[in-house]
């Protein structure tokens, strides 16, 4: 009987880190892919279009400098869903919600 209470310790130890690992990795994976912003799109940069990644939508038509004129430069966000999470960063175009920062 005692070394079955011993073996439950050890496996909630190990169940208890095993778990504490996870949540570290789900951290790091919704810092880096929720709140990072997107990975392969268009941004604004220097009144310029810069291919980031590899995006699905052709560059957009509308130059940088008009992107600049019509929006505020103190937010920008990523979707996630239906979602906007906004943030301080650089300006982003967004293909289907369209121009914002």
């Amino acid at each position: 009987m005692k070394s079955y209470l011993i073996f439950m310790t050890i496996i909630k130890k190990i169940l208890t880190i095993f778990k504490i690992i996870i949540l570290i990795g789900l951290v790091i994976f919704f810092l880096r892919f929720v709140l990072g912003g997107p990975e392969d799109d268009w941004i604004c940069v220097n009144e310029e279009w810069v291919k980031h990644g590899v995006p699905s939508a052709p560059m957009p038509i509308q130059p940088c400098s008009d992107f600049d004129k019509n929006w505020p430069k103190t937010l920008t966000g990523v979707v996630v869903g239906y979602i906007i999470i906004v943030f301080g960063a650089s300006r982003f175009f967004i293909p289907h919600l369209g121009f914002w920062s």
